[in-house]
């Protein structure tokens, strides 16, 4: 009786542990929605350019001084506001080669025609 008694405790701990092993390796539904609720956050999309400052030019140094005579953005020449549009800047440098046209390369000034 004994024996029994041993043999049907041993079985129901092989059973248990059985039982463990494989409710372990399935997560549960729980355990799922956990897990896609920690990976389904966004993700911020950085502009490597963000925090770059901006030039006095906007950048337009180089096209700048393939229209100026020199090797010099003259003093006169209209520096980026940041209350301006591009477009803005843009039509002001415009009008800055119009008004100057004696500081302008004769190749440009064919172009302005």
């Amino acid at each position: 009786m004994i024996k029994n008694l041993l043999t049907l405790v041993v079985v129901v701990c092989i059973s248990a542990a059985a039982v463990a092993q494989t409710n372990d390796n399935t997560p549960s539904p729980s355990k799922k929605e956990v897990s896609l609720k920690a990976t389904s956050t966004p993700v911020a999309k950085i502009n490597p350019n963000a925090n770059a400052p901006v030039s006095e030019y906007k950048s337009y140094e180089k096209k700048i001084l393939k229209v100026v005579k020199g090797d010099k953005i003259p003093a006169d020449f209209p520096k980026y506001n940041s209350a301006w549009t591009e477009e803005q800047y843009v039509q002001k440098m415009k009008e800055w080669v119009k008004n100057n046209k004696d500081q302008v390369n004769p190749e440009y000034m064919d172009k302005l025609k």
